[in-house]
């Protein structure tokens, strides 16, 4: 859960900071990319599409999303 207030991009930094943090690609490669102000956002991962599939695959299924 994110809980800083959505105020001067606090709550957008930690979200990527939770992402990073749960993906592992490193929060220099995540941005928002759409919805910076809106509740609901996009997140753009740089790098292999094949290997940050398979590395999201992998961690969806160990939460059973």
């Amino acid at each position: 859960m994110v809980r800083p207030a959505p105020d001067t991009g606090r709550a957008n930094a930690a979200l990527i900071r939770l992402l990073a943090g749960e993906w592992r690609p490193g929060t220099s490669r995540l941005a928002i990319a759409a919805g910076v102000t809106d509740r609901r956002k996009t997140v753009r991962i740089d790098g292999d599409a094949a290997m940050l599939t398979a590395a999201l695959d992998a961690w969806a299924k160990a939460h059973q999303f």
